[in-house]
């Protein structure tokens, strides 16, 4: 297997089962040292460790420049390949859902905001696929790259038929997942106690004010924003 088949395989073990367990950078440097070349394939090389979405962007441009075809290494009937992006499928949904589910994006877009230049910008997906009730289920990701999962499993993906504070916490949730598998970092953490912060127990109810609150577990726990409004003076 040369350098590019090696490439092809990260990029097939990306699609079909959500991370590659190789560095890309490294696999494009070494294709680089057995005698292959490409601007992208160069870009690739000289990526860091915090920028998997770039080499994930990267990768299949550097597979077309060196003359393979990156949809071959892709299974057409893997549910993973067929994520489709929110501005594609918008069109296509119930006009009460997308403006449920634009709402609810918008509140956890306004308490990344403060690390939105680092992440980039949350989008949602339709994975493809719908539960029980006809209700598409949704994934999240930035910069229109969606998530594609852990080490350990696919992404968190939900269903969009809930109410618009459950759908805030679902996709406040996916959104801490995306952030500490891809960029190695908690999200949101407590300026109090320097630690991450957590949501409700799906089971356990959203309280009193009837919406997702994030909350520290520090001695002896408090709550320190609503889900949204984390940029606005803490509760405690």
């Amino acid at each position: 297997m040369d350098g590019v088949d090696e490439l092809e395989a990260a990029w097939r073990e990306l699609r079909t089962t959500s991370k590659p367990g190789v560095s890309l950078p490294h696999l494009a440097a070494d294709a680089l040292a057995s005698g292959f070349d490409s601007p992208s394939l160069r870009e690739l090389a000289g990526l860091g460790f915090r920028d998997e979405l770039e080499a994930r962007r990267l990768l299949p441009v550097v597979l077309q420049e060196l003359g393979r075809d990156p949809d071959l290494a892709v299974d057409p009937t893997d549910p993973r390949s067929q994520v489709v992006p929110w501005a594609v499928v918008r069109t296509q949904l119930a006009p009460d859902l997308v403006h449920r589910a634009e709402q609810a994006l918008a509140v956890v877009r306004r308490d990344l905001a403060p690390i939105a230049g680092r992440v980039g910008r949350l989008t949602l997906f339709w994975s493809g696929r719908s539960d029980d009730d006809g209700d598409p289920i949704l994934e999240v990701g930035f910069d229109d790259e969606p998530f594609l999962g852990s080490w350990c499993g696919d992404p968190q993906e939900f269903s969009s038929g809930v109410d618009l504070p459950h759908l805030v916490q679902l996709i406040a949730a996916s959104t801490q997942e995306c952030i500490m598998e891809t960029f190695q970092s908690y999200w949101p953490t407590c300026s109090l106690h320097r630690r991450g912060l957590h949501l409700p127990d799906w089971d356990s109810g959203l309280g009193d004010s009837g919406w997702p609150a994030w909350h520290c577990r520090a001695a002896p726990g408090h709550d320190v924003a609503l889900v949204g409004g984390l940029t606005e003076a803490p509760l405690y």
